[in-house]
């Protein structure tokens, strides 16, 4: 299988996140809660290991699944250690919308941050069928997340005003990337075509070939990208988000707060 990613991997986005939750929002004792999915249980293993790295501690961590109905038990049983974030290591749609929901109803989790991944900073506005906000509604308060893309696109793009028109609404936390994915796919193919490539086969390895070659850059909507020999992006950047209630129009949004530059460390 051959591809190129332009989203950071989750090696560094649990990672970021703790980096997040340990300084900027200066949490020192953690409760991680994973949905026992493939994603969660991944992210939150590199968040938690990042976060001790940092200097912090774990109150506890559990695992539910999808299936769980009632979260509560187990924030109930955290309490006690007095928890000063909460990182949810899933998704909204396996469950950690209603556990951020039923969180905030024990005592000790009514107003301390949660933390996400882009399974949970969705980006989705309150009202939108199965979003975060939408889903916690008023719980959705003080929540973070992590989005694995660029924010911030090259000075002078129009790419946001380009596709708000085309489709009447802002584009998605990865809509740039993919924009951006197409475009190398398209550079790739017209070299294979100029370098003489005519069957289907050929074309695809000169296309794989063409995105990861040493030196090879790519002027896309997000700037000036690169792959390494596996195909991801040489230098992922992460962007960070919060929860406004007030946004929106009152429906609740997303609001950007930064981006950052990393280096995969299982890149290679």
């Amino acid at each position: 299988m051959n591809y190129i990613r332009l989203a950071a991997p989750d090696s560094i986005q649990g990672p970021a996140g703790a980096d997040y939750t340990y300084n900027d929002l200066k949490a020192k004792n953690v409760y991680i809660l994973d949905d026992t999915e493939t994603f969660g249980v991944g992210v939150g293993n590199s968040f938690e290991e990042q976060f001790k790295k940092d200097g912090g501690t774990v109150a506890k961590r559990d695992s539910a699944p999808k299936s769980t109905t009632d979260y509560t038990p187990l924030f109930t049983a955290v309490a006690s250690k007095k928890p000063d974030a909460v990182y949810l290591a899933g998704t909204t749609p396996t469950g950690m919308g209603l556990a951020l929901k039923q969180g905030r109803t024990v005592a000790g989790f009514e107003s301390i941050p949660f933390v996400g991944p882009d399974g949970i900073a969705d980006l989705g506005p309150g009202g939108t069928t199965g979003a975060t906000i939408t889903v916690a509604g008023a719980a959705a308060k003080e929540v973070h997340g992590t989005v694995a893309g660029i924010h911030d696109l090259p000075s002078g793009s129009t790419f946001v005003a380009d596709y708000t028109k085309e489709y009447n609404k802002a584009p998605g936390a990865y809509s740039a990337a993919g924009y951006a994915c197409t475009q190398v796919f398209i550079a790739g193919i017209k070299a294979a075509i100029a370098a003489g490539k005519t069957d289907n086969a050929a074309i695809r390895e000169a296309v794989r070939a063409n995105n990861i070659a040493a030196g090879n850059k790519f002027d896309t909507v997000v700037g000036s990208i690169s792959f390494d020999k596996n195909g991801d992006i040489t230098t992922p950047f992460m962007s960070f988000y919060k929860t406004d209630l007030t946004a929106e129009g009152g429906k609740g949004g997303w609001v950007y707060v930064k981006q950052q530059a990393f280096t995969d460390p299982n890149a290679g």
